[in-house]
């Protein structure tokens, strides 16, 4: 008995758009954006990035970026919708890995449908802050909506980083599962 949660790209936006421009992020596509029309010397900051590069269960792939290719694997994970994944519904602990080839100064990652017994938690690099309904505890990060609510959601943000890799565990009881939907990152020194 699973829960089959499907998200559209305009609730996972309204779910995230808060924490997205609290943190200045540019949440338009970039031929809409009014970014494009200002002066070189004020470049847009960068968008929010789906997972839609990834695939297969688990969950893995490798795309682009700004900073090199990142390279995502994971365990106990699965496609969520048409641009996210989550853990899946065994109750195991999923791992993620976001691997670059070189350091990385930022990361930001937007998550959804967190309930109160679902967290992140295992950091090889704690977060530096965590937004919307997320909180963070000594080890790990969950909702503060009441339990049994579906609808945490926030962005997890890691500041001043000099890393290439980023780890950490999804975890909850059987049948729930937190989704991964979107990402930012900022180069170290380029």
């Amino acid at each position: 008995m699973g829960i089959n949660r499907t998200v559209s790209k305009a609730r996972l936006l309204a779910l995230a758009l808060p924490a997205l421009t609290a943190l200045g992020c540019n949440t338009q596509k970039s031929a809409e954006s009014p970014a494009a029309s200002e002066s070189p010397e004020s470049p847009a900051p960068p968008a929010l990035r789906d997972f839609s590069f990834g695939h297969g269960t688990p969950f893995l792939g490798s795309t682009p970026t700004d900073c090199g290719p990142l390279t995502l694997s994971t365990t106990n994970t699965e496609p969520f919708a048409s641009a996210s994944f989550r853990n899946n519904l065994s109750g195991n602990k999923a791992t993620v890995k976001l691997e670059f080839p070189h350091p990385i100064a930022e990361f930001h990652l937007a998550v959804s449908y967190v309930r109160s017994d679902e967290y992140l938690a295992g950091f090889n690099v704690q977060p530096s802050k965590v937004s919307g309904t997320l909180v963070q505890g000594p080890d790990r990060v969950s909702t503060s909506q009441a339990f049994p609510a579906d609808d945490g959601a926030g962005m997890l943000s890691w500041l001043g980083l000099n890393t290439e890799k980023l780890e950490f565990v999804v975890g909850g009881p059987p049948g729930t599962a937190l989704a991964l939907d979107g990402f930012q990152v900022s180069c170290r020194g380029r």
